[in-house]
């Protein structure tokens, strides 16, 4: 049992991208004219959308924080990763590839055809995004995440001095403490997104005492991590479609095989007329090349922060394109998708391991019991686990 001073309670913390409740009027907009509010905008990208904090009422709880005179002992801290460049599948980055190659290859091909309008911008564009990786504007906002958590977890957990920015490896007395454990998965942008956000909690780049070589924190006596292999087959409750090998056969992309075909073109048909009327002869905008504009608004803003397709769509556009990105994930990942719950219950047993303070010898789950057996990989009682 998690102790506090007045109350057992366990601090669960989520990265997640929220829609703050001053936007839930707009989930029936009708409004046709152009929506150009990137801070609107940028709530309709599904789980490409920045991060942001729920306000506080947006549960129908009136009553947060803490009661008087209790203390949070424990947080837990799960997230994956900030803004990254889109992945390879063929609804997400191979469709904005695409589309980025068929717009510059007619350009090209034809130099005294043009584009006109909001869309003139397209006679010298060029696809310039990587694929799958973190962004610099990724890593940016796990620093950030990671220096909010010492804000809020952090200064309470580890009763922090008057003044004190981050995370002091040494009790009061000056001896060592018990250094923690962060894990993370070897995936590029998953573990990047570990290392920005240990750099903005642990904060070797801000000491009172600049450390340009960031001693403490290149040579381990902050922290471990844990890195656990992805993309094998290897059992691993952070990546745990890998050992899921039925999710593989029958549903592993459930929610995007409809996707393209089915959600996008119920709601596109008037953006692509309109896309149309500025277009040269000879270049005609499909379903799919429009669906790749909206997409690529978001993922360009994730890397260097602007994008001109972000104007060019109503509001009620931007809704139904999160709605594709909704369906997309609840199919894949959530409810929808026929292994989602065994995806999710070796996380769910770890937790609970945590939390009543016990070690996972043997697994009936994702759970890789090689990890989970032993205080270095699996430490009990520690004020916060963070995993990425």
């Amino acid at each position: 049992m998690i102790s506090l001073t007045c109350l057992a309670v366990a601090a669960f913390v989520g990265q997640t991208v929220a829609a703050p409740s001053s936007l839930k009027w707009r989930r029936q907009s009708t409004n046709e004219t152009l929506l150009t509010d990137i801070n609107v905008i940028s709530q309709y990208w599904g789980q490409v959308s920045p991060y942001r904090d729920n306000e506080d009422s947006y549960f129908g709880v009136d009553d947060v924080g803490l009661p008087d005179g209790c203390q949070i002992e424990q947080v837990h801290s799960l997230q994956r990763h900030a803004q990254r460049f889109p992945t390879s599948s063929f609804d997400d980055g191979l469709n904005d590839e695409h589309f980025g190659a068929k717009v510059y290859n007619f350009t090209s091909a034809n130099p005294d055809a043009a584009f006109t309008g909001p869309l003139a911008f397209l006679n010298t564009y060029q696809y310039q995004m990587g694929e799958s990786y973190l962004t610099n504007i990724g890593a940016a906002t796990e620093f950030t995440s990671g220096v909010t958590f010492w804000n809020r977890y952090g200064r309470t957990l580890y009763n922090a001095t008057v003044g004190q920015l981050q995370y002091n490896a040494s009790f009061a007395n000056a001896t060592a403490r018990p250094k923690p454990v962060l894990r993370t998965t070897g995936q590029s942008r998953i573990e990047n997104s570990q290392i920005s956000w240990a750099l903005g909690f642990f904060g070797p780049s801000f000491y009172e005492t600049p450390q340009p070589g960031l001693d403490n924190f290149a040579n381990g006596s902050l922290f471990d991590v844990v890195v656990i292999p992805e993309g094998g087959t290897e059992n691993n409750t952070l990546a745990s479609y890998d050992s899921c090998f039925e999710d593989d056969l029958q549903s592993s992309d459930l929610g995007d095989l409809d996707l393209l075909f089915q959600y996008v073109p119920l709601y596109i048909g008037a953006a692509t007329a309109r896309m149309n009327a500025y277009a040269p002869d000879g270049f005609t905008f499909t379903n799919n090349d429009t669906y790749a504009m909206q997409s690529i608004c978001a993922y360009e803003n994730g890397y260097i922060g602007m994008s001109d397709f972000c104007n060019l769509f109503t509001e009620q556009e931007w809704q139904a394109f999160e709605q594709t990105l909704d369906i997309e994930y609840y199919y894949d990942y959530s409810f929808g998708s026929p292994t989602g719950r065994a995806q999710g219950l070796g996380y769910q047993q770890e937790l609970l391991a945590r939390l009543t303070n016990q070690y996972i010898t043997s697994s009936n789950s994702s759970i890789n019991s090689s990890i989970t057996n032993n205080a270095a990989d699996f430490p009990l009682g520690s004020p916060f686990y963070g995993k990425f």
